[in-house]
């Protein structure tokens, strides 16, 4: 025996039909009864137990690993997405009704030994608080975007008028020609017929 390692009789609760030690390195039980079913559902509640844990660490690891890359908002938000499908269809608190109380006692125990609670409120939360500041940051990104394209276009739109406007000079510039050159044309045309009506009466 390995001293603290060695589970002793202090070590197990002891319950009416059994006695029980659970902790994160397993389970040890050993029963008054030759009655099989109660093991069985102890066993799979403790593969419950370590399914939930399994299923945190992971996405805890998948957490770890997005964030090596903050810019990639999609694959967070799909992290997001899959935590909180597993938490609305697969995690519940106390999988077994409240009136097979030696069976949700086990639970209990199963639950508190592995931290899922712990571990669901904490996964949840670094979630929440990295999906929180994500979206902030690309609503503040795409805020950014929206001023600069209002920007670009509104300088598209003032070189535009300026353009129509130098487009207005030059052609008011030639306009005014076109009208001076008239003028001295119509001044030519009425010298000459001042001309040519003093030659009638001389």
């Amino acid at each position: 025996m390995r001293g603290s390692e060695t589970l002793t009789e202090n070590d197990f609760d002891i319950l009416p039909n059994e006695k029980r030690h659970i902790d994160g390195r397993g389970l040890a039980i050993f029963y008054n009864t030759l009655d099989i079913k109660n093991p069985k559902r102890r066993m799979l509640l403790l593969m419950l137990a370590v399914a939930y844990y399994e299923a945190f660490q992971q996405i805890n690891e998948n957490l770890a690993e997005v964030l090596e890359n903050p810019n990639n908002v999609i694959k967070i938000q799909d992290l997001y997405a899959e935590a909180s499908i597993f938490n609305a269809r697969y995690f519940f608190f106390n999988p077994i009704q409240l009136t097979k109380y030696p069976t949700y006692k086990c639970w209990q125990d199963f639950s508190e030994a592995y931290q899922l609670s712990i571990k669901y409120r904490e996964t949840n939360e670094q979630l929440e608080q990295v999906h929180r500041i994500l979206s902030y940051q690309k609503q503040e990104k795409d805020e950014i975007s929206k001023r600069e394209q209002l920007e670009l276009r509104q300088e598209e739109q003032y070189q535009l008028e300026q353009a129509k406007l130098e487009q207005q000079k030059s052609s008011d510039r030639l306009n005014f020609k076109i009208a001076g050159f008239g003028l001295i044309l119509s001044l030519f045309g009425i010298i000459e017929v001042i001309d040519t009506l003093m030659g009638w009466f001389k």
